[in-house]
């Protein structure tokens, strides 16, 4: 076992355990919405949507920074969900050309990019999606962010923070799956190629 891999049952864990109670705290919810009570109001709606919310996100973390068993497949419908609120319409309009289903590692690899492209596209933008190419146009220009210095790998480059992540195991995640990482911008349009080594 490598680091990589313990580093992605350390997060499937804590995904696992905060899972349970958040969903628990959404199934009391719901359950309070359809007995009748006394469960109404601004206060108790942003509770809800806070929980809905958490539970999206950990389900996405997972996917992105958890462990993924070989072989094992997700549907092409459950990935788009689990990718929707960390894409909200209409800030990001997002097309996705990735088939029926989607290898778990390779559905990874996709989610680590689109986290890069996030954190290029604050204000939101277009993507275009498939398991090879990933293309985003940011809806307001914007220099390239230094964080994209990652993807290299190089030994010289200092470690990222913990937010930017996602740089720095994306290339690493690709090589494992015997790919390389290519980045390009040009006229407000950046890209990430996953090449087969």
């Amino acid at each position: 076992m490598n680091d990589i891999d313990l580093s992605h049952l350390i997060a499937s864990r804590i995904c696992h355990d905060l899972i349970n109670p958040i969903g628990a705290i959404h199934n009391g919810l719901e359950l309070m919405t359809l007995s009748h009570s006394n469960a109404q109001g601004m206060e108790f709606d942003l509770v809800q949507a806070s929980a809905t919310d958490a539970r999206a996100r950990v389900e996405f973390f997972r996917l992105a920074f958890g462990g993924q068993k070989d072989g094992t497949k997700i549907q092409a419908d459950a990935l788009i969900r689990l990718c929707a609120p960390i894409l909200p319409q209409p800030r990001y309009v997002v097309t996705w050309s990735i088939g029926d289903t989607v290898d778990r590692k390779d559905a990874q690899i996709i989610v680590l990019a689109l986290l890069c492209f996030e954190k290029q596209l604050p204000h939101g933008g277009q993507l275009w999606i498939s398991p090879q190419h990933l293309r985003a146009t940011p809806s307001s220009p914007r220099d390239p962010i230094e964080q994209w210095h990652h993807l290299a790998m190089s030994p010289d480059i200092a470690a990222p923070m913990a937010s930017d992540i996602q740089f720095a195991l994306l290339p690493r995640m690709a090589q494992s799956r015997g790919l390389s990482v290519e980045h390009r911008h040009y006229d407000d349009i950046y890209e990430i190629t996953l090449n087969r080594e």
